[in-house]
């Protein structure tokens, strides 16, 4: 039998560790890159996801006490370069100069498309080319950069689209030709989002892969200027080598996409 004394040392000491921890607060944002970033209850801020979890594990691998926000995307990046946030989730390569910041590796390839209204099109929306694409009006999310997928920025109507539900009604509207999103996106939104899954059942919405373009990796971003950032960085990516040996990342997709049932 344990006795008293050894349980309050136990205790002692898990507090200890606990108070000790490094302190680390995150934001993600709030539109979602579902199955990455979702919101459990929709339009809150509690977070869950493929980079939520693998960001908690690294987080308890490493020893720091970890919070994550969900916000608008601007706001996210915006707050962390001012020292609010000290790691950005989901970020792609062409993002890091424009936010400043420092790039963990690589934990995912996504894999583009673009989406267009069934509705709209009704005898499908066939682009060949990235020449054929630059011709379209394209739409995405707000806040959102495109380049990783070889449409430069300003190209892009972004409007005050959070979500997937506002693209997919400026779509049905005809106010844009088709939509740049990932294959990884849509799949999460068909079975997290209810609204959008019906339209995606019935062929309201269709998916084609974009062509001529790279496959952009998500990271995690490390603002610049954040105290000890390469120190932080270093910490992370050693974390990340780890768990990627164990084969996290795969365990971790399966569970997400594994959920069936759209999350109401």
């Amino acid at each position: 039998m344990i006795s008293r004394r050894a349980m309050l040392c136990a205790c002692a000491m898990s507090c200890a560790a606990a108070a000790s921890a490094q302190p680390v607060e995150a934001c993600a944002d709030l539109a979602g890159l579902p199955p990455f970033v979702y919101s459990i209850n929709p339009g809150t801020d509690t977070a869950a996801g493929v980079s939520v979890d693998l960001l908690r594990q690294v987080a308890s691998d490493i020893g720091w006490r970890l919070q994550i926000d969900l916000l608008p995307w601007a706001r996210c990046v915006h707050d962390a370069q001012a020292g609010r946030y000290g790691i950005v989730l989901n970020v792609v390569r062409e993002e890091a100069q424009s936010y400043h910041l420092l790039l963990s590796r690589p934990y995912y390839k996504l894999h583009g498309v673009y989406v267009y209204s069934g509705r709209v099109h009704g005898l499908g929306l066939a682009v060949r080319s990235r020449t054929q694409l630059l011709q379209m009006r394209i739409c995405g999310m707000s806040g959102h950069r495109f380049e990783s997928f070889g449409v430069p920025t300003q190209l892009v109507d972004r409007g005050t689209s959070r979500s997937f539900e506002q693209l997919a009604a400026k779509l049905h509207l005809g106010r844009c030709d088709l939509a740049i999103t990932t294959r990884e996106e849509f799949a999460g939104t068909y079975l997290k989002n209810p609204k959008v899954s019906e339209q995606i059942a019935d062929g309201s919405l269709r998916i084609e892969p974009l062509p001529e373009v790279s496959e952009p990796s998500l990271h995690f971003g490390v603002p610049e200027a954040a105290p000890q950032a390469r120190v932080m960085l270093d910490a992370l990516n050693a974390s990340l080598a780890r768990l990627e040996r164990q084969g996290i990342m795969t365990q971790l997709i399966d569970r997400h996409l594994d959920e069936r049932s759209p999350r109401r």
